[in-house]
């Protein structure tokens, strides 16, 4: 007598080892699409602290170095001394303006390195930060301590809520060594 017993896997043996496949490939994916969020709101909240930072730097050193400040919402100039060396504007030996405005949810900057009161000779408004609720300047210190104020709305994805703000001050260097 022969036996028509033939090795292999039964449907059941197959059918459990494919549901078992399944869930490790989907728990694989899950895991994959939950780094590729990850590694997405860390490149979003890096590119956000650059962009803040370079503000920030912009911003405080020119308010550092000027003789004076015109506050007026939302446009706001700064007098860049011509005694200033090392600027980053206007290869010039007289004093110029810088100009900040938020438009159109940007921080813009623009330059009149001729000081006529025309920023669109001299390149017009280049875009500095986008993506802002709110910027403004205050004065906080009698012409001499200034309050950088900037509000940007939350990133996607990252928990937390509402609009998030930062706050920088800056004194202005000439009158605090001038007597």
């Amino acid at each position: 007598m022969r036996n028509n017993f033939e090795g292999g896997f039964s449907l059941i043996e197959l059918m459990v080892a494919l549901v078992i496949g399944l869930l490790v490939v989907f728990g694989a994916s899950s895991i994959f699409v939950a780094m590729k969020g990850s590694f997405n709101r860390l490149g979003a909240m890096s590119e956000r602290q650059e962009a803040v930072r370079f503000l920030s730097d912009s911003i405080l050193m020119d308010i550092r170095v000027s003789d004076g400040i015109l506050l007026n919402y939302p446009e706001f100039v700064i007098g860049i001394p011509k005694r200033t060396h090392g600027s980053l504007y206007c290869s010039t030996d007289q004093d110029y303006d810088v100009y900040y405005r938020v438009s159109g949810g940007e921080v813009e900057v623009a330059k009149d390195c001729n000081n006529d009161g025309d920023v669109v000779d001299d390149g017009g408004y280049q875009p500095l930060i986008s993506g802002v609720v709110d910027f403004s300047i205050q004065d906080v210190g009698v012409n001499r301590l200034y309050q950088v104020s900037l509000t940007l709305p939350p990133l996607d994805g990252v928990s937390g809520g509402g609009d998030v703000s930062y706050e920088f001050h800056a004194a202005r260097r000439t009158p605090l060594v001038s007597p």
